[in-house]
């Protein structure tokens, strides 16, 4: 049985429940990020993450994140200007610009990574080191699935 008296297949309540679930947890990335001594968007975050592991134009991101290209470049404009990232022109095409992390944009980036570590600490505390070896690995199959249903250049 399912909440109103409906009954549900199992894949309807499992697909439920894990978008509940990430729909919490996306919730508390956002107030981890943004309680930061230098706060962060999820999507900053997220950029300056892809620009360490090397996505450095912004098409690239923008593509990345199923974002426009003026909503990523406004992200990219933010973390310029509070110094997190910088932009040199490009050596192969003198219209595009390359990006990359400065000091302090890898500082927030790790002070970032540290937040979300104790948040996912926090989270999963409850759950024995086989369920969450579990979890991890039925996470990372949905995640494999689900990529081939994308379309990401």
């Amino acid at each position: 049985m399912y909440s109103g008296g409906r009954t549900v297949d199992e894949h309807t309540f499992v697909g439920d429940t894990f978008l509940r679930s990430a729909s919490r947890i996306h919730r508390l990335q956002l107030e981890y990020l943004a309680a930061m001594a230098e706060p962060l968007t999820l999507p900053q975050f997220r950029t300056l993450q892809r620009v360490l592991e090397g996505y450095t134009s912004p098409s690239d991101l923008s593509k990345l994140a199923n974002r426009s290209l003026p909503t990523t470049v406004e992200t990219i404009d933010g973390l310029v200007r509070r110094g997190l990232l910088s932009r040199t022109p490009s050596a192969a095409d003198r219209r595009a610009v390359t990006l990359s992390l400065t000091p302090r944009g890898r500082a927030v980036l790790d002070a970032g990574i540290g937040e979300l570590a104790r948040l996912y600490d926090d989270v999963f505390t409850g759950l024995t080191t086989t369920e969450r070896a579990q979890l991890e690995r039925i996470m990372a199959k949905i995640h494999g699935l689900s990529e081939s249903w994308l379309k990401i250049d």
